[in-house]
C-alpha cells in the first residue's frame, strides 16, 4: 500500500507494490519543483493503477473547519485498505498520539479521520 499526500510521491514507490496493493492519494499536486510532470501525465498515470483513491484532502479539511488535518483525511481514507490494523485500532492510535494536546484535538483528528473513511 502507497499512502500519499501528494500525488506525485506515488509514482516514487510504484516499484515497491505489487497489482493487488492499494494507493491512497491526495488528488491536489503541490508543484514544488521546476520538472515536476505535467499533471494530465501524472493522472493518467496513477488512473491506469487497478486500486487507487484519489481526493482534494485540503479541501475536505477546510470544508470540516481543520485545514491542519489533512493527513487524518488521508489516513481514514486509507483505514480499510490497512490489513494489519482496525480502524478501532487506528482511533486508539489517533487518540494517543494527540492525548498530550488535550481531548479538542483529539476529538478533531479524530473528526477529521471518519471525514476520511466516508471517501
Amino acid at each position: 500500500m502507497i499512502i500519499s499526500m501528494e500525488p506525485m510521491e506515488v509514482l516514487r514507490y510504484l516499484p515497491y507494490i505489487n497489482k493487488d496493493s492499494w494507493v491512497v492519494t491526495n488528488s491536489k499536486p503541490f508543484v514544488n519543483i521546476p520538472d515536476y510532470p505535467q499533471e494530465d501525465k501524472l493522472f493518467e498515470e496513477l488512473n491506469s493503477l487497478p486500486h487507487i483513491k484519489k481526493l482534494d484532502i485540503e479541501e475536505v479539511a477546510k470544508s470540516i473547519m481543520m485545514p491542519k488535518s489533512a493527513n487524518m483525511v488521508l489516513l481514514g481514507m486509507a483505514a480499510k485498505y490497512i490489513e494489519i490494523l482496525s480502524v478501532e485500532q487506528l482511533k486508539e492510535a489517533i487518540k494517543t498520539v494527540f492525548a498530550r494536546k488535550g481531548e479538542v484535538i483529539v476529538n478533531a483528528n479524530l473528526k477529521a479521520f471518519e471525514e476520511g473513511m466516508k471517501n
